[in-house]
């Protein structure tokens, strides 16, 4: 999985995180994983501080989709799949 990968778990120097999985680029330039679900391209309008935090507000520049699968959490400190549902 990414992202252990990407949250610094494990020996991946920050310079090889992207060689990682199947990246692709849209608009902005902006790496994206080609196997997500979606992918929100994006410029960030303004940026404001709230506490220890950063809030982004973002205009959306292009949009991803990928293939249907079911969704995915992070919950005590383990991954879990949702089951997909059918509109």
């Amino acid at each position: 999985m990414l992202a252990p990968i990407f949250a610094g778990k494990g020996d991946v120097p920050m310079t090889e995180r992207f060689t990682y999985g199947e990246w692709i680029r849209l608009v902005t330039g902006a790496p994206v994983l080609a196997t997500a679900a979606a992918s929100l391209d994006c410029t960030v309008d303004r940026s404001i501080d709230i506490g220890t935090h950063t809030v982004f507000f973002c205009a959306v520049q292009a949009l991803h989709l990928g293939s249907a699968c079911s969704g995915l959490v992070y919950h005590g400190r383990a991954y879990h799949r949702l089951p997909q549902q059918h509109a």
